[in-house]
């Protein structure tokens, strides 16, 4: 396959040249191409890619370069060269030194570090604490890592949310890699490094039992641990080896328990000996103690009395008044101690051999234990940040550039977010809403606004999420887009010892900006155009805004030009925000408005801060007598904006007390149904009482009826009576139910005193509860309470004409239904001789014949006849209850069979 050069690809492009390997771009050389409509090669990545979107080109396999001419933007790397000194440095090294100058000035400029070691004081290993407070690699992690770590950080949350303490866990726990390195080397490893894997191992331990069982609720945590092997042997080894203050047990072995066994009773004879002679020698001391010089016991004689005391001068005073003798009664002793000490650190050396040799075998192990503490502490720390700052969990989509256009307008707005190095109280939230297809943000307003700390918080949001912290914000479904590279031109960056003035260093740094920034980054300008006279410095800073609008990601840039708020009405991609200035105070509010464009108030706030009023007056006067026509037409627009907004949020407002009104509408027609029920509920009860009463009132009847017999006139009597009570309950019942009934046009009643079929309603009720109901070809006026609405006309007539039925029958049956309980010869079935199937059927036979019946007198004596018909009758459908009548009725000859009722 041929080559293809830059310049076939892309004639404008400003190029140097660049290496094509097995169908890859591999590691542009001073490479850049800024069409990005054919070719687009990322010069900051280490891998660099392609993304041709018209035309497919063909590479050779094996490595080849082609020059192609020179760029202006070359120049700055061929000075980079020179200043090395060596041209044969290669272009790689060039870029990546001018890569991470550019990066660490931008994140030293969003104030990136400071934030970083917050987080650093959450670590519990020195390592960690160190990658953190170095930046954490913010400009190295991928979309796709950005999003694990996110997810890393949420799982933590929720994990110690639940009651767990991982980070008590993690005390005392180190990174291994030095020591399992010097294990490997052969080295003895000391006891303080013995039990620092002790304490590690211990601590992934805690990590992976807590985690064990709840893999399905925190699956990216036990990922983690899933593949840690137990260390349990050799932890049993250290800890029987080593205590908990870093220091070799007496019964390590037991050669070393024997020689400091002897080294204590050496030690007690030595302290005896030096105490018999400080009495001994107590005038010629200057202080009655002992102490030791180069391993050595001796007592401080005055050198005035030196041959007082016998024995060997170890030391002398600074002054020369004192001498630290050796007296020769212990120096065989001394001697023997010093032997015992020689031995006892022989055997140390033994034990401190076999524990390195056994972490040496289990090298592998505790390096993947190590590497799992890393990224747990990092974890730890990001959670515990992310929850003291009140954090929102983020979700991460495309960059502006890419998905804006199909996102609906809600995706890009963050509500309420802080900066993270201010005091919470402080702080006023700022809100960044940023419609689909914006990816330029001009924001304007007054001096002392806020328009830095609105630059550096957007920022410093994309930063903490890069690393998986969440960001500080009211609002709680966050969208976060994802850049790859943040270039940030913050602050005034002027150098005497470099003879660059602001103009000249603003410039550079944006130069740099310039060549290193794609499609997938995130340009951030403070004061652009600053440092030079006001008509140049506007023309290049909308020149350069216009230029960067087509190659990045997204830009945000901070202005005092007029002349940018424009680009908004030329150009869709551009929006305008400003931050609010209080027109009485003249005081910023730092809230940042978006869709407006502020005005700088120079003279408002010159004349705030206290400059005589003369010079004020006379710079407004002519600021008024140059304002063109444009300017005016501006504020005019936005004038009528800002009133469009204001009157959409008093909309909104009222739409709010509307929803409110509604809520406690609601809520009072809840409670008024509530207090109904409640009163429906009392009035059940009470004619549940009143039902209660009735049926003890019939109970007395029925025994009166059961003493007096069978007479049919007193049946009567007593049927009529119960009759009226019934009526009286059935009444006030009625009463309560239709009291809340609303009849309307339509409907079916049954009014008893017309008909026993239902009537039509043919006027609705009015305020007194009377209507109208058609009766045959008149119209007649009822009164709700003596109607009852029906559902049903069809199914009420069938009702009524079964009730007429039953009513005509009454008389004949009057007497066995009343007097049920009465032992009458048509409720008695005499059995007596039969079998049990026999008697069975004929009671069958019986209690199917008459239904009005519901109690029937079995006579059956006392034999196995009673049994049989009991277990016959025990579970049968139509019987309710069985027992014996009483001793007058035939005691337990006779069973008495209870019928359920209807």
């Amino acid at each position: 396959m041929g080559m293809t050069s830059c310049d076939a690809c892309c004639p404008s492009c400003v190029c140097h040249y660049y290496y094509f390997v097995s169908l890859q771009i591999i590691q542009l050389k001073s490479c850049r191409c800024y069409c990005n409509n054919r070719i687009y090669i990322c010069v900051h990545s280490r891998l660099a890619r392609k993304c041709c979107l018209q035309n497919k080109l063909g590479f050779q396999s094996q490595l080849r370069s082609q020059p192609v001419r020179k760029g202006p933007y070359c120049s700055v790397l061929s000075e980079l060269i020179q200043q090395k000194g060596s041209q044969q440095e290669t272009y790689d090294e060039v870029f990546t030194s001018y890569r991470e100058q550019l990066e660490h000035e931008t994140l030293k400029a969003l104030d990136w570090f400071p934030i970083c070691e917050k987080v650093a004081d959450f670590c519990q290993t020195d390592r960690v604490r160190l990658f953190v407070a170095n930046g954490m690699k913010v400009n190295h992690w991928s979309k796709e890592q950005t999003q694990q770590y996110l997810m890393e950080t949420n799982e933590c949350i929720r994990f110690m949310e639940s009651g767990y303490s991982p980070t008590d866990w993690m005390v005392g726990a180190n990174l291994l890699e030095n020591i399992v390195d010097r294990a490997q080397k052969g080295s003895l490893l000391t006891p303080r490094e013995l039990y620092q894997i002790v304490s590690t191992t211990l601590a992934i331990s805690n990590w992976k039992q807590s985690l064990q069982s709840q893999s399905t609720n925190y699956p990216l945590l036990y990922r983690i641990v899933e593949n840690v092997v137990s260390m349990k042997d050799l932890e049993d080894s250290i800890c029987r080896s080593v205590d908990e203050k870093e220091q070799i047990r007496d019964n390590a072995s037991i050669r070393l328990y024997e020689t400091r066994t002897q080294i204590r009773s050496t030690f007690v004879h030595i302290r005896k000996v030096l105490h018999s002679l400080l009495q001994q020698h107590e005038e010629s001391l200057q202080e009655p103690i002992y102490t030791e010089r180069f391993g050595r016991y001796v007592i401080p004689v005055k050198a005035t009395r030196r041959n007082r005391v016998p024995g060997i001068i170890q030391d002398i005073s600074s002054s020369g008044s004192t001498l630290y003798i050796e007296p020769n009664s212990i120096r065989s002793l001394t001697n023997r101690m010093q032997q015992l000490r020689h031995i006892e650190e022989e055997a140390i050396e033994e034990i401190l051999f076999d524990l390195s040799r056994k972490v040496c075998e289990n090298a592998d192990h505790l390096l993947y234990i190590s590497h799992a503490i890393f990224q747990l502490d990092w974890i730890l720390a990001r959670a515990q940040f992310s929850q003291q700052i009140n954090g929102r969990f983020p979700t991460i989509v495309e960059s502006f550039s890419n998905a804006a256009l199909s996102c609906k307008v809600d995706a890009w707005k963050l509500r309420g977010v802080r900066h993270p190095l201010l005091e919470r109280n402080s702080i006023v939230p700022i809100d960044f809403e940023v419609r689909p297809g914006v990816t330029a943000v001009c924001i304007t307003g007054p001096n002392t606004g806020g328009k830095t700390v609105a630059l550096k918080t957007f920022g410093i949001v994309i930063l903490m999420t890069k690393v998986g912290l969440f960001v500080p914000c009211e609002q709680n479904d966050v969208h976060i887009p994802f850049f790859e590279d943040i270039f940030a031109d913050v602050g005034d960056h002027q150098s005497v010892t470099q003879s660059l003035s602001t103009f000249s260093s603003h410039i550079l740094r944006i130069q740099r900006i310039v060549q290193l920034s794609h499609k997938r980054s995130l340009v951030l300008l403070d004061e652009i155009g600053t440092g030079t006279d006001p008509v140049e410095g506007c023309a290049l800073a909308m020149s350069l805004l216009l230029y960067l609008v087509e190659r990045v990601g997204f830009l945000m840039a901070t202005t005092h030009h007029g002349e940018l708020k424009t680009l908004k009405y030329k150009d869709a991609r551009f929006e305008n925000a400003s931050v609010e200035l209080d027109t009485f105070s003249l005081r910023p509010t730092y809230r940042l408005i978006w869709g407006v464009a502020g005005r700088s108030s120079a003279i408002a706030i010159a004349q705030r801060l206290g400059l005589d009023n003369w010079i004020t007056q006379s710079a407004r006067s002519i600021v008024e007598n140059g304002v063109d026509k444009l300017s005016l037409a501006i504020e005019d627009i936005e004038r009528t904006k800002q009133q469009v907004i204001e009157m959409k949020e008093q909309i909104e407002r009222k739409e709010r007390e509307l929803e409110c009104l509604e809520r406690q509408l609601m809520e009072r027609e809840e409670r008024i149904q509530q207090l109904e029920n409640e009163w429906i509920e009392t009035k059940k009860q009470a004619l549940e009482q009143d039902f209660a009463n009735a049926r003890e009132q019939i109970a007395k009847v029925i025994k009166e009826v059961q003493r007096c017999g069978s007479d049919a006139s007193l049946i009567m009597e007593r049927k009529q009576e119960l009759e009226s009570l019934m009526l009286e309950q059935k009444s006030a019942s009625h009463h309560d139910s239709v009291s809340g009934t609303k009849v309307r046009k339509g409907d079916w009643v049954l009014v008893k005193r017309l008909s026993s079929e239902p009537l039509q309603v043919v006027e609705g009720m009015n305020n007194k509860g009377d209507f109208m109901v058609r009766f045959g070809s008149i119209r007649v006026k009822v009164s709700i309470m003596e109607a009852e609405v029906v559902n049903d006309p069809t199914i009420q007539k069938v009702e009524n004409r079964s009730k007429l039925s039953k009513k005509r029958s009454t008389n004949s049956t009057l007497v066995s239904s009343t007097s049920s309980s009465i032992r009458a010869k048509w409720n008695t079935i005499d059995v007596r001789g039969c079998r049990v199937e026999e008697a069975a059927a004929k009671i069958e036979n019986e209690l199917g014949r008459n239904a009005e019946c519901n109690q029937y007198f079995i006579i059956h004596g006392f034999g196995p006849l009673r049994t049989g018909l009991r277990h016959y009758f025990y579970r049968h459908p139509l019987i309710r209850q069985m027992n014996d009548a009483d001793t007058e009725n035939g005691g337990q000859g006779v069973t008495i069979l209870h019928l359920h009722m209807g």
